[in-house]
C-alpha cells in the first residue's frame, strides 16, 4: 500500500478502479439474480453469463490493441462514460417493468464489450505509472482494491434490492461510474504516457501479439493456468445465485453477505503480500494457490452448511489471489511496453471463460444439479492444476520474480 501514498497519479486511477469494480461486483450479482427473477431458470442464468463471456472474449483483444496504439487513461475515461448511460438505461427499463430476459442479454452484451474494450489499458497503465521495483507492490494494490471491493459491492447490492429493488443497483452504478469519469478527466488529458511508435494494423497487432506469447514458454504455461482457471473454476460466479437461493436458502441480502465473504479472504491474502511480499519461490506459492482454490470450491459446491460456505469461499479467493498477483507482476514486469496492452488483453481474455462457461454449466445443472456441476468441474482443474504447476516449477522459470532479479 506504499505505492499509494507515494505516487498520486497511481492513487488516483487506483481509486477509479476500486469504485468500478465494487459497481461490478454489485451488477454481475444483480444481473444473475434478476435473470433468476425473470425466468427462474438455472439455463438462463448461464445462458445471460455465456453471451457476456463471448462479447469480452471477442473484445478484450481488440481493448489490448486499443491499449498499444492509444492513450490508455482516455480508453478508461471513455469506457467509465460509455458504461455510466448504459446503466442508467437498464435502471430505467427495470423501473418501467419494461425489462425481459432477452433485453437483458442484449445489454448485458453491449455492457460487457464496453467493459473489456477499457481492461486491458488499465492493466497496461500501471507501469506507466510506477516504477519496475513496485510493481509486485502496485499489483498487490490492485487485489486489494479487488478485495475491497468484492466486500462491499454484493453487500450494498443485497441491500439496494432488498429496500429499494434491482433498478436501484443500476441507477447507483451510473451515478459512481458518472464520478469516475470526472475524477480521471484532469489526468487523461494532462498526462504523457511513454511513447509507443507503432503503425500496425490492428490484425497484424494482434497477430504479432500471439507471436510473441509463442516464445514465451513461462507466460504460455500461466495464462494456460488462468484458462483452466476461468473454464473450470471462476464458472461458479454465474451459478452461485443458484447455489445461494435453492441450496443455501438465501434471498439477495444473503448472497451479497456470502460473496462480500468471499473476497474478504481476497482481501486478507492481498494485504499480506502488500506488506511483506512474496518470501517464497513464487512458482510453488503460486501453484499451492491455485490447488487450494480448486479443492475449496469443489467442497463449497456439495456443502450445505451456512457457516461453512463463508469460509469455504473466503479461504478459496484468499489463496487464488496469490496465483493472480505472481501472473499479473511477471506479465507487466517482463513484456516490454510495446507488447504489454496485447498480452495483458490475452490474459484479460480468459476472465471472459468464465462467463462463457455459463453456457455448458447451465446445461448441466439442468440436468444434474448446479452443486454437482461446480463440484465436478473443480475436481478436473484440481487434476489439470497439478500438471501445468508441476511444469511450472520444473522449468526453474520462475524461481524469482524479474522484479527481484532487477533489484540485484
Amino acid at each position: 500500500m506504499r505505492i499509494l501514498i507515494s505516487n498520486p497519479k497511481f492513487r488516483l486511477v487506483w481509486i477509479s478502479w476500486l469504485l468500478g469494480t465494487l459497481i461490478g461486483n454489485a451488477v454481475q450479482m444483480t444481473q444473475s439474480w434478476l435473470a433468476l427473477d425473470l425466468t427462474n431458470s438455472a439455463f438462463w442464468v448461464g445462458t445471460l453469463a455465456g453471451f457476456t463471456g463471448i462479447a469480452f472474449i471477442i473484445f478484450c483483444t481488440f481493448g489490448g490493441v486499443l491499449a498499444d496504439k492509444f492513450k490508455r487513461l482516455k480508453i478508461l475515461l471513455f469506457g467509465y462514460t460509455a458504461v455510466s448511460i448504459l446503466f442508467f438505461f437498464m435502471a430505467l427499463l427495470i423501473s418501467l417493468e419494461l425489462m425481459s430476459i432477452t433485453i437483458l442479454i442484449i445489454l448485458s452484451i453491449v455492457m460487457a464489450s464496453l467493459e473489456a474494450l477499457k481492461l486491458p489499458s488499465y492493466l497496461s497503465v500501471i507501469a506507466d505509472l510506477v516504477d519496475k521495483k513496485s510493481l509486485l507492490n502496485a499489483n498487490a494494490s490492485n487485489f486489494i482494491a479487488i478485495g475491497t471491493s468484492g466486500i462491499i459491492g454484493p453487500v450494498i447490492a443485497g441491500q439496494l434490492i432488498k429496500y429499494f429493488g434491482m433498478d436501484y443497483v443500476y441507477y447507483f452504478g451510473s451515478l459512481v461510474y458518472i464520478l469516475i469519469s470526472i475524477a480521471l478527466a484532469h489526468l487523461a488529458f494532462n498526462y504523457t504516457p511513454p511513447k509507443v511508435s507503432s503503425k500496425e494494423s490492428v490484425f497484424e497487432a494482434i497477430k504479432n501479439g500471439v507471436l510473441y506469447l509463442k516464445n514465451e514458454k513461462l507466460l504460455r504455461l500461466l495464462i494456460g493456468m488462468m484458462i483452466l482457471s476461468e473454464t473450470l473454476g471462476w464458472t461458479h460466479m454465474p451459478m452461485i445465485s443458484v447455489i445461494a437461493r435453492d441450496f443455501l436458502g438465501m434471498k439477495s441480502q444473503g448472497l451479497g453477505n456470502l460473496l462480500g465473504f468471499g473476497f474478504g479472504g481476497m482481501l486478507i491474502s492481498t494485504s499480506i503480500i502488500s506488506i511483506t511480499g512474496i518470501k517464497i519461490r513464487p512458482d510453488i506459492f503460486a501453484t499451492i494457490g491455485f490447488i487450494i482454490f480448486a479443492t475449496c470450491l469443489s467442497v463449497f459446491a456439495i456443502n450445505t452448511q451456512t457457516w461453512l460456505s463463508f469460509l469455504l469461499l473466503s479461504c478459496g479467493y484468499g489463496f487464488y489471489v496469490i496465483f493472480e498477483t505472481v501472473t499479473h507482476t511477471t506479465i507487466q514486469s517482463t513484456v516490454p511496453n510495446d507488447m504489454r496492452g496485447r498480452i495483458v488483453s490475452i490474459q484479460t481474455t480468459t476472465w471472459g471463460l468464465s462467463a462463457f462457461g455459463g453456457f455448458p454449466l447451465g446445461i448441466i445443472s439442468n440436468q444434474i444439479g448446479a452443486n454437482y456441476a461446480i463440484a465436478s468441474s473443480n475436481v478436473l482443474l484440481i487434476i489439470s492444476g497439478l500438471i501445468l504447476g508441476v511444469i511450472v516449477i520444473k522449468s526453474g522459470r520462475l524461481k524469482k520474480l524479474a522484479i527481484d532479479e532487477s533489484k540485484n
